[in-house]
C-alpha cells in the first residue's frame, strides 16, 4: 500500500494537472523539495535491524550484530547516509551502546517510548510484527512524527542515574 502524500505535495500535483504557468511553478517546487532520509533501528539482544527511508517510496533494510563490530559497521554506514533523524526504541538498556556510539559520531539520535511507536504502527494499519517491519515503522515514525533529538548523556550523568536507580531498588527492599 503506497504511503499517503503530504497536503503540500497534493496541492502541487493539482496545479500541475491544471496546466499553465502555475503548473511550471509547481513542477519546480516539487523538484526542489528536499528528500528527507530517516532511519529506524529495531534493537534486540543479539542483532540490530536497520531501515532507511530515502523518501516515501524507497527504503533499504539490513541486519547487524549487536556487538562492537556490528555497531561500528552501522555507524560507518549511517555516517555515509547522513540521515536527518535516527529513531530507536528504549529497550531496557540494549539501545544504550548503539545510541551512545551514534551520538558520539555526531548523528541525530532520538530514543523513543515503545508505546508511542506501537500506537503509531497500529494507527497506520501495520499490525504484523517482525524485526524488519518494526525497523520500517520506526523509520516512518521518524519521518512523520519527527521526535526530538537529544544529546547523549555524559558518563557522569549515566553513573548518577545508575546510582539513583540502585538507591530506589534498595529503598523498596
Amino acid at each position: 500500500m503506497p504511503e499517503p502524500e503530504s497536503v503540500e505535495t497534493l496541492r502541487l500535483r493539482v496545479r500541475i494537472l491544471q496546466g499553465g504557468a502555475a503548473a511550471t511553478r509547481a513542477i519546480s517546487l516539487i523538484v526542489s523539495l528536499p528528500v528527507m532520509t530517516c532511519v529506524g533501528i529495531d534493537v534486540a539482544k543479539d542483532h540490530l535491524d536497520l531501515a532507511i527511508r530515502f523518501d516515501s517510496e524507497k527504503k533499504r533494510t539490513r541486519r547487524f550484530d549487536n556487538n562492537s563490530d556490528g555497531i561500528d559497521q552501522l555507524e560507518e554506514l549511517l555516517t555515509q547516509v547522513e540521515p536527518e533523524r535516527i529513531v530507536l526504541e528504549a529497550t531496557g538498556g540494549y539501545e544504550r551502546p548503539v545510541s551512545a556510539a551514534l551520538a558520539a559520531a555526531g548523528l541525530p539520535v532520538a530514543v523513543v517510548n515503545p508505546r508511542q511507536t506501537r500506537d503509531f504502527a497500529r494507527a497506520t494499519g501495520r499490525l504484523a510484527k517482525t524485526d524488519e517491519i518494526d525497523a520500517c515503522v520506526l523509520a516512518l515514525f521518524a519521518e512523520r512524527i519527527k521526535p526530538e533529538v537529544r544529546p547523549a548523556p555524559s558518563a557522569d550523568q549515566e553513573a548518577f542515574s545508575a546510582l539513583v536507580a540502585r538507591r530506589r531498588q534498595l529503598q523498596k527492599m
